[in-house]
């Protein structure tokens, strides 16, 4: 009936309501996209190089808040369980280590440098007790649970960083992509690079849910356009 009525435009609307969520897509996550190749090894705005580097971690070791030794550590606090936990408190510390990246070759690593540290390795899930050091969380109980990652001597890293001229300092270069991970999973683009594929293949998805429809609604159309030109029994048809 809608057909009948509006003809080919109802097709174009159709296309048109699954074009533009893919196209929103793109131009949503445009600014994330161009972030994942953006370490080329060139000069930076203030002249630093950037650089991204894997090699083994080495330095004084820290003592975390459950008293394991860790060259850096990250720590949650979390209250409840299953899909209702929240998080309490957390934090992590991260000292002076620096980066074997070859046979002789070391970068160092500033704990003041603002580079953001992703450790995913030596993963240690504990009650939360008074025995623990009082810096994680004063407003913690015996019900709460803590989660602890520590990066321990010889972890293999990742480092997207800027180098200093003339030094084997890596510090931030403030380019939005500034980490350190461990163990190398790809840092943020990669994390960027999923979210967007599955923000297309939603949009793939809807578009060509909508192309079928618009297929289907074009169909009709032309087959009734047909009839309305098929000539009638015993008549001649047109030229």
């Amino acid at each position: 009936m809608i057909v009948r009525s509006f003809g080919y435009p109802v097709v174009v609307v159709a296309l048109g309501i699954g074009v533009i969520p893919a196209a929103l897509c793109l131009q949503t996550n445009q600014g994330e996209l161009a972030k994942v190749g953006v370490f080329h090894r060139h000069l930076a705005a203030n002249g630093q190089r950037e650089v991204h580097v894997v090699g083994k971690a080495q330095g004084t070791s820290l003592t975390s808040v459950s008293g394991r030794s860790c060259l850096a550590y990250q720590y949650w606090v979390q209250r409840g369980s299953g899909k209702n936990w929240r998080t309490v408190c957390s934090g992590g510390e991260r000292g002076d280590f620096e980066l074997s990246v070859s046979p002789g070759e070391h970068l160092d690593l500033s704990p003041s440098s603002a580079l953001r540290l992703r450790l995913a390795e030596h993963k240690n899930v504990t009650k939360y007790t008074k025995k623990i050091d009082s810096k994680a969380c004063d407003s913690a109980g015996p019900r709460d649970t803590l989660v602890e990652v520590c990066l321990l001597p010889g972890d293999e890293v990742e480092v997207w960083a800027c180098r200093e001229p003339g030094s084997n300092l890596l510090v931030p270069c403030h380019d939005g992509v500034d980490e350190i991970e461990s163990p190398p999973a790809g840092g943020m683009h990669a994390v960027v690079q999923r979210k967007v594929r599955r923000q297309l293949a939603f949009a793939m998805l809807w578009l060509c849910a909508w192309a079928a429809v618009a297929l289907a609604l074009l169909s009709r159309e032309i087959v009734a356009l047909t009839r309305r030109r098929a000539p009638a029994d015993g008549e001649e048809p047109s030229v």
